[in-house]
């Protein structure tokens, strides 16, 4: 089965990145266990390929401490992202 035909997508934001690439932040559901998911994707659009790419990370869901503790951490590691810079 196809990746779409086990997940429902309950929220979706994107941005773009590139030209023809673009990131999505989607939170899924599972359709037969319930489980949640974060997933921040990279998707391509071009000619030759249209669809996801290599590029990206799922994150499982179980509580809202898990949440908090994902955006503690992204929030960290992007304010010492921008000492580099």
């Amino acid at each position: 089965m196809a990746f779409v035909d086990n997940n429902n997508t309950l929220h979706e934001s994107v941005i773009s990145t590139d030209t023809n690439k673009e990131m999505k932040f989607s939170l899924l559901e599972n359709k037969k266990s319930g489980l949640l998911r974060a997933s921040i994707r990279e998707f391509q659009h071009s000619d030759a390929y249209d669809g996801p790419t290599k590029n990206g990370m799922m994150l499982k869901i179980n509580t809202t401490e898990d949440i908090e503790k994902y955006q503690k951490a992204f929030n960290d590691f992007f304010e010492t992202l921008k000492n580099f810079y």
